[in-house]
């Protein structure tokens, strides 16, 4: 093999690797896009609240904004994963 055709391999297997990991290879806090927002984040509360916190910020926030579909969405997300049933 030529040094042209060496070059050019390496630069394939870059920017391959490149696609592949902008693609498959997220991080632990990526989103995909398109997603909707973590239950925590929707009812602006921590991921590990209490039972308490997430009903109490449930009611609060459901009275207060005109999200009330997505607001529920979560409200019902949060409690199965305490595993609860809503």
């Amino acid at each position: 093999m030529s040094a042209t055709e060496i070059l050019v391999v390496v630069a394939g297997l870059f920017i391959g690797y490149w696609v592949v990991s902008k693609l498959f290879l997220r991080g632990p806090d990526a989103v995909p896009p398109g997603a909707s927002p973590a239950w925590h984040e929707v009812l602006k509360v921590s991921p590990d609240a209490t039972v308490e916190q997430i009903k109490r910020s449930y009611e609060v926030l459901r009275l207060a904004e005109g999200k009330a579909k997505e607001i529920t969405n979560a409200y019902r997300d949060a409690m199965r994963a305490r595993g609860l049933d809503p």
